[in-house]
């Protein structure tokens, strides 16, 4: 995979629709606590916790690895957490 350097506008924009997506994924967690299990919400502010960590990187390549490694664990667990809630059996 390239890498290269971003221009300053490319990296303000990323920035911009980092924030927004960060906020709608703290809605999500807020308004999920009315329809998820605890075990669920969890799960999400765990994402969070994780995610917080990859912003504190400098580089955007290594913050979108920290980032995606995040949502890889949530979505590792969320698949059977939601069998759980919805009691679906295999």
């Amino acid at each position: 995979m390239e890498i290269r350097e971003l221009t300053e506008d490319q990296e303000r924009e990323l920035r911009i629709k980092t924030k927004n997506a960060e906020e709608e994924i703290d809605k999500a967690i807020d308004v999920g606590i009315l329809f998820l299990s605890e075990n669920a919400i969890g799960v999400l502010k765990k994402y969070r916790q994780e995610a917080d960590k990859a912003n504190s990187v400098t580089s955007w390549s290594e913050y979108l690895q920290k980032d995606s490694e995040a949502i890889g664990n949530c979505l590792k667990i969320f698949p059977e957490l939601a069998r759980k809630d919805l009691k679906i059996f295999n």
